[in-house]
């Protein structure tokens, strides 16, 4: 008779921070519900980075990737009815862009880490008035 034992670890979703020194951690795939309420517009995606301007109210979260990791991002409106106008980015240092997206529903972002570093997944609004509740799925495939 062989005996297998599966452990389960859930992590409570952290909360985002309103600038990259109060990141939140992300330590394993996770679905966040958040709101950019409160928080200001510390960070715009760099020209090129979605498409188009962010100039809205930042939430910032980081997720420690070893090489070959991959991370999936996905931000949408809550289910509570927000129709904010959402971006998303990934950074290694919140000014330089590695993938982000502006156009999608969702917002979608896929990236295989190319060296072992912390990654800022960065949750922005297009303007000034995108402010609401949102939900960021994150999933992290380690190697």
């Amino acid at each position: 008779t062989t005996t297998t034992t599966t452990t389960t670890t859930t992590a409570a979703a952290p909360s985002g921070g309103d600038v990259c020194a109060t990141a939140g951690l992300i330590t394993e795939s996770t679905v966040i519900y958040g709101s950019n309420a409160g928080f200001t517009n510390d960070y715009s995606a760099p020209s090129g980075c979605t498409g188009f301007s962010s100039n809205g109210p930042d939430v910032i979260y980081k997720v420690d990737l070893s090489m070959g990791d991959m991370v999936d991002a996905s931000l949408t409106n809550a289910p509570s009815g927000t129709t904010a106008d959402w971006a998303i980015w990934l950074s290694t240092d919140c000014s330089t862009c590695i993938v982000g997206e502006d156009d999608g529903s969702p917002e979608q972002l896929t990236y295989t880490a190319t060296a072992t570093a912390t990654y800022f997944i960065i949750v922005d609004g297009y303007s000034s008035s995108s402010t609401g509740d949102y939900e960021l799925t994150v999933t992290i495939t380690r190697v």
